[in-house]
């Protein structure tokens, strides 16, 4: 796993083409310039990429789990605290007029 010098990268992959293999093309080269990576995949990318291994290459890869499921508020989040932090200050910054 990364340490995340230069902070978290959340990867979101979608059932589309090219999800595939996102370790090769993003996750490992992130992580090669000092980024940690959390990937969250939609429920049928999680599909495509438990059927052929991928999953389970990304999570080795990132050493975080790869989320393809839902999480109810109270359960406790599988990522980095940074990311979810800078998530929210994204989502919650007023718009400039």
């Amino acid at each position: 796993m990364s340490t995340g010098s230069r902070g978290v990268l959340g990867v979101m992959g979608t059932a589309a083409d090219g999800v595939e293999q996102p370790g090769t093309g993003l996750v490992k080269p992130a992580i090669t310039h000092g980024r940690q990576v959390a990937v969250t995949l939609t429920p049928n990318a999680g599909r495509w990429l438990n059927a052929d291994g991928e999953r389970n290459r990304l999570e080795a890869l990132t050493g975080l789990p790869v989320r393809n499921t839902p999480r109810l508020p109270a359960e406790p989040r599988p990522h980095p605290a940074r990311l979810h932090d800078a998530q929210h200050a994204r989502a919650t910054r007023p718009l400039s007029a």
